[in-house]
């Protein structure tokens, strides 16, 4: 019995360091996290969005001074794409403790309406696609029909020469 009531407090003893060392690691880690948030945080530039445009390469809008500006990174290249100028900005961006961002979507279409251009072309007749995919899958669905029927009339003919 008294082996039990000592591994019982044993048991108990570890559950407690160890929840304490949890704890100990948790704190440590909110702790150095915002000193490093501050530490990285620049005072004059200050990146307001990121866009992810696949593996390795996004798009940077940040603010420096009183301008704003549109960077690209890929890999290890850095490339300035242009400058929007204040008009274009919301007044309330300016706020510290903002959650609502600019409409990056809006402005990165804006400058990338030649792309659009080319998007409205693809995309000009929906009905004439939907034909074309109904056509297409009639096609395959056909094909599939005949390959079938040519694999059962060859193994009916194998059947017959058999007997």
């Amino acid at each position: 019995m008294q082996d039990f009531i000592g591994l019982f407090f044993n048991l108990l003893l570890f559950l407690i360091v160890f929840g304490a060392i949890l704890f100990i690691a948790y704190v440590t880690t909110k702790f150095i996290g915002k000193k490093s948030n501050k530490i990285m945080k620049g005072k004059y530039i200050k990146i307001i969005e990121t866009l992810s445009l696949g593996f390795d390469k996004q798009i940077y809008l940040l603010k420096t001074g009183n301008q704003y500006v549109l960077l690209s990174y890929s890999g290890k290249n850095i490339q300035f794409l242009t400058t929007i100028s204040m008009d274009e900005i919301p007044e309330d961006l300016d706020q510290d403790n903002n959650t609502e961002l600019l409409n990056f979507k809006e402005i990165f279409e804006k400058y990338l309406s030649p792309l659009n251009i080319i998007k409205n072309k693809k995309t000009k007749h929906p009905e004439n696609k939907k034909k074309q995919d109904s056509n297409n899958f009639d096609n395959n669905l056909n094909k599939l029909r005949g390959i079938n029927n040519k694999y059962n009339i060859d193994k009916i003919e194998k059947e017959d020469e058999q007997k």
